[in-house]
């Protein structure tokens, strides 16, 4: 009779874990997001392979590589002042195909400026400076950054 309780109650069990599931959750995560999925892969497997603790610190520490890796990155796009608008609104030239001025370059900084991006922006400025070398002054508009350390600064 035992035996009988306890296969109804991990029956039970087991129908409650299922609907935990989130199957359309992870299909879409899995179509959709690469860095998201190695997440997702690494952490269930390491659920069936070692245990529930190991699983999670794993999933957190590879989530935190993906979110480091991503913001080392700002975006550093190109502006020029628009003469059409009242202000002269600093714009994008390839997207209002507006000319750009022979002398100086405009770019705004859309990120984090930190010890991470540091390198990565040098390496932005200087192949700049190597495509444009009539091009002597710089502008950096840092209305798009979203937070400055003392390395960023």
């Amino acid at each position: 009779m035992a035996a009988i309780f306890a296969s109804i109650f991990l029956f039970v069990i087991l129908m409650v874990a299922w609907k935990l599931i989130n199957f359309k959750g992870m299909k879409h995560i899995l179509t959709t997001s690469m860095s998201e999925s190695l997440v997702l892969v690494v952490t269930f497997l390491a659920v069936l392979l070692v245990n529930l603790e190991f699983a999670i610190y794993a999933g957190v520490m590879i989530s935190l590589a993906m979110f480091v890796r991503r913001t080392m990155r700002p975006g550093l796009p190109l502006n020029v002042p628009n003469a059409k608008v009242p202000g002269r609104p600093f714009m994008s030239p390839i997207l209002w195909k507006l000319p750009e001025c022979p002398q100086s370059l405009f770019a705004r900084i859309q990120g984090s400026l930190y010890f991470g991006s540091v390198e990565f922006l040098e390496k932005e400025f200087r192949r700049l400076e190597k495509e444009r070398p009539d091009q002597k002054h710089f502008g950096l508009m840092l209305d798009g950054a979203v937070g400055v350390d003392l390395a960023g600064a």
